[in-house]
């Protein structure tokens, strides 16, 4: 937390014409460079000062002579909490692209300002310890570090940066090159785009790559005959930005970029299949690139059991789709399709944590290098995703997430080493399994014991996490917040989204189950029970008037008329749930032996 003396010194220096800068404030207070420029951002981005950096001068002068230093004091401990409750509210406007919805934007509005209130913590009371209690503690976990960026002008560069620039300044240096920082790369490339400078992007190569493609798609835009961009060609556009037309040369972006990337040691072509079950898209998508199987979404969403999961928050909280035992699920889901995987798992907090992250990073690039991708929890959201490739120059993972889940580059924004398993604030755990070995399994045996699982699941009369129900009892949960009006509005939605999804899938998994198993009338009724559960599920995403396949609707509030009008049906899909459940067992104590699928 910054020094309200070294505000006050910076802020005096200021005002007073002296041009402070970072150097010169890590030298009056004997603090790092780092500290001294983490001391500035906090005044300018947290406090709202107009700082403005100065070449000429080489310090920092206000851009406007009315501000002041606010007056709020916040404690250590109300500041971790306030920014505790801004990730919260960040995570649910990105979750599952909530952010292209009106509420969305509205959830991103609030973690701003509780951002901001959270950093308004210019105090010297120390933080206070934290509690044993486990959610306490997470509120002070190391905030993600921001990426770097080195940029070298094409030409001088005469009088200020750009002023969309200026908020990612960090250095100059004497080579002529500028620093920068961000936390959003699509923030910065359009900065960078809307820059009226030509420059080369030395560092990193995976910003080199999205910036040139953005280029080439911009310029191929504007082009009144389409491809001379994409051939490389050296011809400028003029680029509208905002009333003002920028002219953007390609040739000098490409001059720098269409090199490749000489820092990439390996990459794969695993991507996150789209799937409202997260962990199943990331494992289909990293072992059908690997070729270690060959079964559809449908079938992946049944065998691997994880289809049947119906976990239920007695808020209808979003966390309750994955709020299960992940290592020991995981991996026998893995062992259920014939795949030998490696997991690790890990919480910060704990002594082993920095190693655990360090040997997780390793087993990754060893398993990319062997052209296997790896499944991470915390990419984008709160939802697993895929390590496909790594950069070790830039010391990022280039990985595919929910946000470019359907894209077509399925590329989200790199995760840098340092922030493996931070990357989620909401729940920041270490999670990656790397698949091994793809070995012979007896598909027959593997059916049954996900449909043995997903008796299991429904029968289940605990939890493992208190507050959370699963199986039948989950129905019984959802339909008591339902009733009381205790529930969250974007957690409802999102589970609905969901279970519905996952619904479809395993009524198709369990219909080609009893195509095999024709002699099984049981298990025939099974899947027309199935079906049926998955119309439920639909009717119940027609209530709440929420497209299955988009997220557009999981920002929208849900009236009292809803939540009563979900009830019968929940009451319904619970009766037909039963049904199922009963056919499933009565068809596997009752199923003759299928041929050998080897």
């Amino acid at each position: 937390m910054p020094s309200i003396h070294r505000i006050q010194w910076f802020d005096a220096h200021v005002r007073t014409g002296r041009y402070p800068s970072a150097r010169s404030l890590a030298e009056r207070f004997e603090i790092s460079h780092r500290q001294a420029q983490r001391d500035i951002e906090y005044m300018r981005d947290s406090l709202g000062a107009p700082l403005e950096y100065c070449a000429s001068r080489r310090g920092y002068r206000y851009g406007e002579d009315t501000f002041t230093l606010p007056s709020l004091v916040v404690t250590a401990k109300e500041s971790a909490a306030l920014t505790a409750l801004a990730s919260q509210y960040s995570d649910i406007a990105r979750l599952a692209f909530v952010s292209e919805g009106r509420f969305g934007a509205r959830y991103a509005e609030i973690a701003n300002v509780l951002r901001r209130l959270g950093k308004a913590a210019v105090t010297d009371e120390p933080t206070e310890p934290a509690s044993s209690d486990g959610h306490d503690r997470a509120l002070h976990l190391p905030q993600p570090i921001p990426y770097t960026a080195r940029l070298v002008p094409v030409g001088s560069l005469h009088g200020r940066l750009p002023a969309g620039l200026e908020p990612h300044f960090r250095s100059a240096d004497d080579d002529g090159g500028l620093g920068f920082t961000f936390s959003d790369p699509g923030a910065f490339l359009s900065a960078l785009l809307s820059a009226g400078m030509a420059f080369r992007i030395q560092n990193p190569a995976w910003l080199r790559r999205r910036l040139l493609a953005a280029a080439d798609e911009l310029a191929e835009a504007n082009c009144e005959t389409p491809g001379p961009a994409a051939q490389g060609s050296s011809a400028q556009y003029d680029i509208p930005c905002r009333a003002t037309p920028v002219t953007l040369n390609v040739s000098h972006i490409s001059e720098s970029l269409r090199g490749g990337a000489p820092g990439m040691r390996n990459s794969t072509g695993a991507r996150l299949t789209p799937s409202w079950t997260s962990y199943v898209g990331a494992a289909h998508g990293v072992l059908t690139a690997a070729s270690m199987i060959d079964l559809s979404l449908s079938q992946m969403m049944g065998m691997t059991g994880i289809g049947f999961h119906f976990i239920v928050h007695e808020e209808c909280c979003p966390s309750s789709v994955t709020v299960y035992d992940w290592a020991s699920e995981h991996q026998q889901a893995m062992a259920r399709i014939g795949v030998f995987a490696e997991l690790q798992m890990a919480e910060p907090g704990i002594p082993i944590y920095d190693a655990a992250r360090r040997h997780t990073i390793r087993r990754i690039r060893e398993s990319i290098d062997r052209g296997v991708g790896a499944v991470l929890w915390g990419v984008d959201t709160g939802e697993f995703g895929v390590a496909y490739g790594y950069d070790d120059d830039d010391r990022v993972l280039l990985v595919s997430g929910v946000a470019s889940a359907g894209s077509e580059t399925g590329e989200s924004d790199p995760i840098l080493y340092d922030n493996v398993g931070l990357t989620f604030q909401g729940a920041p755990i270490l999670f990656c399994q790397t698949p091994i070995e793809a070995v012979p399994f007896d598909l027959d045996q593997a059916n049954r014991q996900a449909l043995a699982f997903y008796a299991e699941q429904m029968e289940k009369t605990a939890h493992v996490a208190p507050a959370y129900h699963s199986g039948l009892l989950a129905y019984d949960a959802w339909i008591q917040a339902m009733k009381t009006g205790k529930f969250n509005p974007f957690g409802l939605r999102y589970i609905a989204a969901v279970y519905a999804d996952a619904k479809a899938h395993t009524s198709e998994y369990i219909e080609s189950l009893s195509k095999d198993w024709n002699t099984s009338g049981a298990m025939q009724d099974a899947a027309h029970a199935a079906k049926q559960l998955a119309q439920a599920f639909g009717e119940i995403l027609d209530v709440l008037e929420q497209p299955p396949c988009g997220p557009e609707a999981l920002g929208n509030p849900v009236g009292p008329a809803q939540a009563a009008a979900l009830v019968p049906l929940l009451a319904n899909a619970r009766a037909i749930e039963q049904r199922q459940l009963d056919l499933v067992k009565q068809a596997i104590r009752n199923a003759p032996a299928c041929p050998d699928h080897r």
